[in-house]
C-alpha cells in the first residue's frame, strides 16, 4: 500500500537525504488547488499547498534552496492539469520500475499526470491476441501503477486507441474480419465495438479516474477496404460522427468521460473532397452540422512543430467555437533517432506554451513518441517536463531557472542534457525534427542513399562529441549510462558517417592500394558498432521491457552483415576476384531531389 509519507521519503531518497538533514518540515494542505507557499525560518520549513504534485514540487525548491536560512516562496499554478504521455506502444513499453521513476519525477516537476500510450499495450479480456507478445501490462501492474502514481498527486490516465493506429492487433487473423486496412478497424461492424467495449472494461477495472483518452486520430483509411472490395463508397465525415458517438456511449457505460485527438474533424470538414491533410491550414470554424454532432468530449489539439504564434491561435479560436473542453499537447520530438534535439524544441514549445496561457488554455500535455522503434531513452525528455514545470508555476520560459531546476531534480544541468543533440547538430543551423545521426547509422556503406548529407567535416564533429559525452557519462550520477551509450554512438559515427562517401570517392578516382586501409577501418566499424550495442542493450532494458528490442537486434544485425559484405566485397575487388563493386558504379543523388541544399533533414524510418 502506497502512502503520502512513503512517497515523500522516496522523493527524497531520489533527490539526496542529505539536503534534507535537521529540517523540520510541515505540510498543509489548503483549499486552494493553485497554492503552494513554502516558508523557511533556519531549521523550520511551512509548505501550503493545494495539489499533492505542489507538495513535490516543494521539495524540488527546498533542495534548491538548501543554503538560504530564510525565504519566503509564494507559487500559483497556471494549469488545472499538466502531465506527460508516453508512448509504449512503438517497441519500448516501460518497464515497472522506470515507469514509477517517470510518475515521481512528473511530480518533482509539479505535473499532475501521466499517460502510457498503450495502443494494445494491456489485457483485453476474451482477445487473446490483443497484445500477444508485445510486452502488454497486466492488470496487476497498472492497478499497481495506478495506486503509486496516486501517492504522489498523480493522475494515472488510460491511453488507448478506439479506431486507428491499432497495427498490433491488426496483423493476427482473429482481427482481419473488422479492419479496414493494417492499423483501423471497420466502423459500424458488430465486432468493433465488442471489442472497444472490452477495451472500455479493462480500463474500468484497472483505473480509478473517470478520465480516458481514447486516440481517434489520422484514421485517414477507414472505409478503405469497404470501398476497394465491396463496391461501396462511405461518407467518412458522417461515418466518422457515427463511431465517435458509438464509442462515447461506450465510454459512458463505464463511467469514462473521453478526451481525444481532434485533428480528423479538420481533416474531414472540408470545402474539397479530400479534406485538410495538413489540419494547421484549417481557416474559420468547423461547419454547424459537425460541431452539432461532436459529442462530450475533450478535444486536444496537438501540435509539434509549428514556431508560428498565430497558427496556434488561430487553432485554439476555432476549438473554442466547439464549446469542448480543450487540452494543448505539444512534444518533446524524442520520435526521430536515438537522441532529442532539446533546445531546438524548447523554441517549438516556448511559442506553443506561450499561446496557450495567452488563450487561456488549462490543460496541457507533453507527448513523447516512439515513432519506428523508440530508440531514445525514455529519460531523455526529462528536460522538456521540466519546461512543462516552468511554464506551470511561472507561466513563461526560463532557461536559466529550468536548468537549475532540472539539475536540482536529476542532477544534471540542461548544459550536458543538451550534449545529447550534438549527435544531430553537424551542420551550423539546426531544426527541431533533424536527425542525420540515424540515416548515417543506418544507412547502407555500399548504397549510400543519404551519402548527400555527409560532409567529411562531420568526423570531427562526432569525435568532439564523443569525448564531451564520455566525460559527461562520468558526472552524471544517475545517468551516466544514457550518456555512454550516446558517446559510443558518436564514436561510430566519426567513421561510419563518412566511410561510404569517402569509399566511393577512393573506389572512383584511387587505385586499389589506395582502398586497403578501409579494410582495416571496416574491421574496427564491427568493433566500435559492438560495444555500442552493449551499452544500448543496457540502457533499452534498465528502462524498457524487453519486448521491442528484437526490432532493435533485427536492425543493428543487418547493419553489422551489411559491414560484413562491404569488407568482403572490398578484399575481393582488391585481391582481383571481382572487376568492379557493383554498388560503387552507380553516382548518389541527393535525398531531397535538390542538388547543394544544406537544409534539415527528418529520415524517420529506418
Amino acid at each position: 500500500m502506497y502512502t503520502l509519507q512513503n512517497s515523500i521519503e522516496i522523493a527524497k531518497k531520489y533527490l539526496g537525504f542529505e539536503h534534507f538533514f535537521n529540517l523540520n518540515i510541515n505540510f498543509n494542505k489548503v483549499n486552494d488547488s493553485s497554492v503552494l507557499e513554502i516558508k523557511r525560518y533556519k531549521n523550520d520549513i511551512t509548505v501550503n499547498y493545494g495539489e499533492t504534485a505542489s507538495l513535490f514540487y516543494a521539495l524540488t525548491l527546498i533542495k534548491l534552496n538548501k543554503d538560504k536560512e530564510e525565504y519566503e516562496i509564494n507559487l500559483n499554478r497556471h494549469f488545472l492539469t499538466n502531465g506527460v504521455m508516453h508512448d509504449c506502444s512503438r517497441n519500448g513499453p516501460l518497464n515497472i520500475n522506470q515507469a514509477k521513476e517517470h510518475i515521481m519525477v512528473s511530480a518533482l516537476f509539479g505535473l499532475n499526470r501521466f499517460m502510457l500510450y498503450t495502443e494494445d499495450i494491456y489485457e483485453v479480456e476474451g482477445f487473446p491476441f490483443f497484445g500477444y507478445l508485445r510486452g502488454k501490462y497486466t492488470k496487476e501492474e497498472l492497478k499497481d501503477l495506478v495506486n503509486y502514481a496516486k501517492s504522489f498527486g498523480v493522475e494515472l490516465i488510460p491511453c488507448i486507441q478506439t479506431l486507428s493506429h491499432l497495427h498490433g492487433p491488426i496483423k493476427w487473423a482473429p482481427f482481419h474480419e473488422f479492419c479496414e486496412s493494417e492499423q483501423t478497424l471497420t466502423i459500424n461492424h458488430p465486432k468493433t465495438y465488442e471489442l472497444i467495449d472490452n477495451m472500455l472494461k479493462s480500463m474500468r477495472e484497472v483505473f480509478d479516474t473517470n478520465t480516458i483518452h481514447i486516440g481517434m486520430d489520422e484514421a485517414i483509411d477507414m472505409g478503405m477496404n469497404t470501398f476497394k472490395f465491396k463496391d461501396i463508397a462511405i461518407n467518412k465525415k458522417e461515418s466518422f460522427l457515427f463511431h465517435l458517438n458509438k464509442v462515447v456511449e461506450l465510454c459512458k457505460k463505464y463511467n469514462f468521460k473521453p478526451m481525444m485527438w481532434g485533428d480528423m474533424f479538420f481533416k474531414l470538414d472540408a470545402d474539397n473532397s479530400n479534406g485538410h491533410v495538413n489540419w494547421y491550414d484549417f481557416k474559420g470554424y468547423l461547419s454547424d452540422r459537425v460541431e452539432s454532432l461532436i459529442p462530450e468530449v475533450s478535444l486536444i489539439y496537438w501540435d509539434y512543430y509549428n514556431n508560428k504564434s498565430e497558427v496556434y491561435n488561430r487553432m485554439f479560436k476555432t476549438l473554442k467555437h466547439t464549446n469542448k473542453e480543450i487540452i494543448f499537447a505539444d512534444g518533446a520530438i524524442s520520435w526521430t533517432g536515438f537522441v532529442p534535439n532539446i533546445k531546438q524544441c524548447f523554441k517549438i514549445m516556448k511559442v506553443g506554451l506561450d499561446s496557450a496561457i495567452k488563450n487561456n488554455i488549462k490543460h496541457l500535455l507533453m507527448t513523447s513518441w516512439g515513432d519506428n522503434g523508440n530508440e531514445c531513452s525514455s529519460v531523455a525528455i526529462f528536460p522538456h517536463m521540466a519546461m512543462h514545470s516552468i511554464y506551470e508555476f511561472y507561466g513563461k520560459s526560463d532557461l536559466k531557472l529550468l536548468s537549475k531546476i532540472l539539475e536540482t531534480v536529476t542532477g544534471d544541468p540542461l548544459s550536458r542534457w543538451t550534449l545529447l543533440q550534438e549527435l544531430n547538430h553537424v551542420r551550423k543551423e539546426q531544426t527541431a525534427y533533424e536527425n542525420l545521426s540515424k540515416p548515417f547509422f543506418y544507412q547502407d556503406i555500399l548504397y549510400g542513399t543519404a551519402d548527400k548529407l555527409v560532409k567529411l567535416s562531420y568526423s570531427e564533429h562526432f569525435l568532439k562529441t564523443y569525448r564531451a559525452l564520455l566525460k559527461a557519462s562520468k558526472k552524471s550520477k544517475k545517468y551516466g549510462y544514457i550518456y555512454k551509450s550516446a558517446a559510443l554512438l558518436a564514436k561510430f559515427l566519426a567513421s561510419k558517417a563518412t566511410i561510404g562517401v569517402r569509399l566511393r570517392e577512393t573506389y572512383k578516382n584511387g587505385s586499389k592500394e589506395d582502398l586497403k586501409p578501409f579494410i582495416k577501418e571496416l574491421e574496427t566499424l564491427k568493433t566500435k558498432l559492438k560495444s555500442f550495442l552493449e551499452a544500448f542493450r543496457y540502457q533499452w532494458h534498465k528502462e524498457n521491457k524487453a519486448s521491442g528490442f528484437d526490432v532493435i537486434d533485427g536492425r543493428i544485425g543487418f547493419l553489422r552483415a551489411r559491414i560484413e559484405t562491404a569488407l568482403i566485397t572490398t578484399k575481393q575487388y582488391i585481391n582481383n576476384e571481382i572487376d568492379v563493386i557493383e554498388e560503387l558504379e552507380e553516382d548518389i543523388l541527393s535525398w531531397h531531389g535538390r542538388e547543394g541544399e544544406d537544409q534539415g533533414t527528418l529520415i524517420g524510418y529506418w
